[in-house]
């Protein structure tokens, strides 16, 4: 299977403003084929294909953190990073379930870090987390807190795209 195939398989839910460089609110199929074409199998930051894009997009299909990271760049973002309670709220509204977000610990156990690298973000823990589990390093948004769950379990994921640079050296494991 194609990468564009591959990515066409997930059904994508576009809210608001989010726009593909004008297209609209829905990009039709030849559109996202283009983009898809455009982006590639691998994309170095967002906005690197020359496409600017706002908004979110949430999988109905379930997959890995590490999976849905790599989905989430090739349509030009990332995992949705919750800046407020206000924010988290929307993306919760949007997924209507629990869904992956863009904050692991992967690269050091107990220093949570966004997928662009920064420190520190919104966090609205549930009772009893972070989790201690030995493999509880990804971030899952479950309503309107998160949890620390094995990044290897699928689960439904929710793209932002902003135009912040993704540093994968925040969230791969040191070799």
């Amino acid at each position: 299977m194609n990468h564009s195939s591959y990515l066409r398989t997930i059904v994508i839910a576009l809210v608001g403003a989010c726009s593909f460089q004008g297209t609209g609110d829905v990009l039709p199929d030849s559109a996202l084929d283009a983009r898809l074409d455009a982006v590639g199998p691998t994309q170095d930051a967002p906005g690197a294909d020359g496409m600017m894009c706002t908004g979110y997009f949430a999988s109905v299909n379930s997959t890995s953190w590490t999976g849905a990271e790599a989905t989430c760049e090739a349509l030009g973002g990332h995992l949705a990073i919750l800046g407020d309670a206000t924010e988290a709220a929307t993306v919760a509204a949007l997924a209507g379930a629990s869904v992956w977000v863009g904050v692991t610990d992967r690269r050091t156990k107990g220093t949570w870090l966004d997928v662009t690298g920064a420190r520190d973000p919104y966090l609205p823990w549930a009772p009893t987390e972070p989790s201690k589990g030995p493999k509880d390093h990804c971030v899952l948004l479950v309503g309107i807190q998160v949890d620390a769950s094995d990044c290897g379990a699928k689960h439904r994921y929710v793209c932002e795209c902003d135009g912040l640079v993704v540093d994968p050296g925040s969230y791969t494991l040191p070799l």
